[in-house]
């Protein structure tokens, strides 16, 4: 059973359109710009955070070498024999003093024994094992 010649099928591979093409490289093309604009504009910004910094701490270098400067310059115009402060100091009696006094020992009765006895303890039964108290 013959039906005829077979004929092979074609094969053709369809890829996107030119138009489809040039829109991505486009899409592309514009992601490209505004990434290198953001990046511009963030690195614009730290560095203008950083040279304020910069300027920040020079600034309270050069302060804290004027204060240095000044506190030695007053340091240098004391007199080394005078004190910076005098302390004054007087002798009273005290005012509501609390005293104590020594632990006085309990008299200890002689008479009493340290062997307690259960005055309700009874004897068990016979035949019980233990003599215990009920």
């Amino acid at each position: 059973m013959c039906f005829g010649s077979v004929k092979t099928p074609e094969i053709k591979y369809v890829g996107p359109s030119q138009e489809t093409l040039d829109a991505n490289q486009a899409k592309i093309d514009n992601y490209i710009t505004q990434s290198k604009a953001t990046n511009d504009a963030f690195q614009a910004s730290l560095q203008t955070q950083i040279d304020n910094a910069n300027t920040a701490a020079q600034t309270m270098a050069d302060q804290l070498a004027a204060d240095r400067a000044a506190a030695q310059a007053q340091l240098a115009n004391m007199p080394i024999n005078k004190p910076t402060y005098s302390v004054t100091t007087t002798q009273s009696d005290p005012v509501n003093a609390q005293v104590t006094e020594s632990i006085k020992k309990k008299k200890k009765d002689d008479n009493k024994g340290t062997l307690k006895v259960a005055q309700g303890g009874t004897a068990n039964t016979a035949g019980s094992t233990l003599n215990l108290g009920v």
